[in-house]
């Protein structure tokens, strides 16, 4: 009986400090300082009544073995509405905009900075009624931060 306590004791231990190592684990998603919007990115133009918002971004791996980033889980709602990142986006590289497109495994510490484009209604982006997502596969600590 003793032997059982002590294997039930060693395993709570263990699930208590697994936990405790995986409230540390986050991805941190710093958006901002705030979206630029523009009506045209190099050879695209957006449809009428839309804008391409252009959002700042920084993805850190805090804690994770690894974390698989790719802009296609990228995304931006306004009034109920889910827009994904725009195709225009890698024209951005060509306005001395650093872009996101890459899909990349970031490791534990690993960091990436660059922009997105969504194509969105024009009105709501202008006036900042927008809020970004980012939806990976898998069950990761999403912590959102702006500068």
């Amino acid at each position: 009986m003793a032997k059982l306590s002590i294997v039930i004791l060693l395993i709570a231990s263990l699930a208590i400090i697994s936990t405790a190592c995986a409230v540390g684990q986050q991805i941190k998603v710093t958006v901002g300082p705030e979206g630029i919007t523009q009506d045209a990115i190099s050879f695209s133009k957006a449809q009428a009544g839309k804008t391409f918002l252009i959002l700042p971004l920084q993805f850190e791996n805090m804690g994770y073995d690894a974390f698989h980033y790719t802009p296609f889980d990228a995304k931006v709602t306004i009034d109920n509405v889910q827009y994904n990142f725009a195709a225009a986006t890698v024209g951005l590289s060509s306005v001395e905009y650093p872009i996101l497109t890459d899909s990349v495994t970031l490791k534990n510490g690993g960091k990436i900075n660059g922009h997105l484009a969504f194509e969105v209604p024009a009105e709501s982006a202008e006036a900042g009624e927008y809020v970004f997502t980012y939806e990976p596969y898998g069950d990761y600590n999403i912590v959102y931060v702006t500068p």
